[in-house]
């Protein structure tokens, strides 16, 4: 028995560790320099990979074109072989060396939600698309070393550890936590003892500042009430970059971060999300951005969490992901009391406008548009002519609106006893309160026809209908049919002014033109996107001129349009109309009953 005995011993292998190292030391040619050690490997080969996309961006980015030098060494410090297995893919083969290290740089000077920016200033980093990671184990737990000037301070949104050092419990929580190295203000306050953060690239008047904390802390606590009040992080940090120098106005949520781009200057906004569009834009971006908290970064659709990084993870259920949280941000704004009720319809009745005045809204049902989203959120290239803008809509837009409408019929099926908070609470008690599935988080995704039940189960009734005409065909949608339940209804407002029914590139002279809008003038005459208007009935013409030229002419007056079209002159007979734009209001319904009255209270107060 002895031989058995020996035979049941467990043999003790040391456990894998992967480690990396970014280096800052490369800041003047933007580039950000990785290091990833490797100990205790006992498989053949190991293949490291970035990217192609960033979760939040639904984009093929293939961040590994700005890979350049990538090398391996052995642990005595000799050269190992690389192979480059795909376009993303970098492998070895270990030949018995269960040590190593691989090394590259990587550019990085795009600063907005998705990219990364390193220069003498400091650096501005999202880790999708500058770290690699290990192929088939992106479940082992992970450490990353920061090594930067002695002046700069460096903050990540991971719990650190002494020195610049900071764990994670696997590659997804690593890269879903962005760094800021620099120099920068930091703001901290606390809420439910909770510490908050809020790192701030730009002069912020402190008295301002701390009304914007104030007003912050107001709508995490209203947003928690959806989901039972629970706040469901440790630890949470907001970075923001304000300035009026910005490219690219964005934001991206992050598991307990965010990151904040917005073309504003603090310095002269005014704290009054009613009266001040600077700030109006911060707290409602802050909003959206932290309301995917609960929406998407934890209660979350099949496929999105966690990832496939290599390739498209195509979903039904973005307009729930992003939808619903344009949704929740604007009523939360009015709940929180940083919007007044009108403020709100004001807002809100834009949407309806921008949606219904794309005329892909009756082409493509919601549930196809988020299917193909990585289609049309790439932009193409400038040489390839598309119509994309006639095909495609945003199911931000739409998503929003639907949420809209499905909790003003829930409210008038239960009278006013449940509500979307209602179905927002099941979803996230359902599928993200329960034991992980896998190495990546609690619970597990969700599919578009889960949402279906739980709405249901909340309405007590069947919803089929609703969902048909909403999301799953691309049908016209009688609004008013679900607004009035809530006491609102919804106008149009027809222009009558004299129009050429199209669109121009903003600031082109000539005057180019970017869209020809469905039934206008401009469409039955001939025009064409990219053709340049010269003049009109021997009137210059400039893009930001265009209104007044147009009041100079009548309704159904023909005019002559001389264009440039591909190098060519010509002339068009157009016959002038009003444009097939409307402008869309939403206002509390005069006639409104008892209980469409107490659902507008309640939909307002969150209650």
């Amino acid at each position: 028995m002895k031989w058995l005995l020996i035979a049941l011993m467990p043999v003790l292998i040391q456990a894998q560790s992967i480690e990396y190292s970014i280096s800052t030391e490369h800041f003047e040619k933007h580039l950000l320099k990785v290091e990833i050690k490797v100990t205790n490997w006992h498989e053949p080969k190991i293949g490291f990979a970035l990217p192609a996309w960033s979760p939040g961006r639904y984009v093929i980015y293939d961040f590994a074109k700005y890979v350049q030098q990538f090398s391996a060494t052995d642990s005595a410090g000799e050269p190992m072989k690389v192979l480059r297995a795909d376009k993303q893919t970098w492998q070895l083969e270990t030949r018995g060396e269960t040590n190593f290290s691989v090394s590259y740089l990587i550019y990085a000077n795009t600063i907005n939600g998705t990219f990364s920016k390193l220069d003498e200033k400091g650096g501005s980093f999202n880790f999708p698309g500058l770290l690699m990671y290990v192929v088939g184990h992106k479940d082992l737990p992970v450490k990353i070393s920061v090594r930067t000037r002695p002046d700069w301070q460096v903050v990540s949104a991971l719990s650190p550890e002494p020195g610049f050092s900071y764990t994670a419990d696997n590659y997804d929580e690593l890269i879903d936590a962005p760094m800021e190295i620099g120099k920068f203000k930091i703001a901290r306050f606390s809420l439910r003892e909770i510490p908050h953060r809020m790192i701030l690239h730009d002069s912020f008047p402190q008295e301002k500042l701390n009304r914007f904390i104030a007003d912050t802390k107001k709508l995490i606590l209203k947003e928690a009430d959806v989901f039972g009040g629970e706040i469901p992080y440790e630890h949470y940090t907001f970075f923001f970059h304000l300035n009026d120098s910005l490219k690219h106005t964005d934001g991206m949520e992050h598991r307990n971060s965010t990151r904040i781009l917005l073309h504003i200057t603090p310095q002269t906004m005014q704290t009054d999300a009613t009266g001040d569009d600077d700030y109006d834009n911060l707290m409602w971006l802050t909003a959206h951005e932290f309301f995917h908290l609960w929406n998407v970064k934890r209660l979350r659709p099949a496929g999105l969490g966690p990832f496939d990084y290599s390739r498209e993870a195509q979903t039904h259920e973005l307009w729930i992901a992003e939808g619903f949280t344009s949704y929740y941000a604007y009523v939360s704004l009015v709940r929180s009391g940083l919007y007044s009720k009108e403020m709100l319809l004001k807002e809100t009745g834009k949407q309806f406008s921008r949606h219904e005045n794309n005329a892909a809204r009756t082409l493509r049902s919601l549930d196809e548009v988020s299917w193909l989203t990585w289609f049309f959120l790439a932009t193409p290239p400038t040489f390839e002519e598309n119509n994309l803008w006639q095909t495609y809509y945003s199911y931000y837009r739409k998503g929003e609106i639907v949420a809209m409408l499905l909790d003003f019929e829930i409210r008038s099926r239960t009278a006013n006893r449940k509500s979307l908070d209602d179905v927002m609470k099941l979803m996230y008690e359902r599928f993200y309160k329960q034991p992980a599935e896998g190495y990546y988080m609690p619970g597990r995704g969700y599919r578009q026809d889960d949402f279906f039940r739980a709405a249901e189960e909340i309405c007590g009734t069947s919803l089929q209908p609703v969902f048909e005409e909403l999301v799953l065909r691309p049908l016209p949608v009688d609004y008013n049919k679900y607004l009035n339940k809530g006491g609102l209804v919804l106008t149009a407002e027809e222009n009558d002014e004299p129009s050429l029914g199209v669109k121009f590139v903003k600031d082109s002279n000539p005057a180019k033109i970017s869209a020809v809008l469905k039934d206008g003038a401009g469409e039955k005459g001939g025009l064409r996107k990219n053709d340049e208007l010269i003049a009109i009935d021997g009137k210059k013409v400039t893009a930001g001129k265009m209104d007044d030229l147009m009041k100079t002419f009548q309704n159904g007056q023909t005019v002559v349009a001389n264009i440039l079209r591909d190098g060519q002159r010509m002339n068009l007979g157009i016959q002038l109309k009003p444009s097939p734009l409307k402008a869309y209001k939403l206002k509390e319904l005069d006639s409104a009953g008892v209980l469409q009255k107490e659902i507008f209270q309640s939909w307002i107060k969150g209650n």
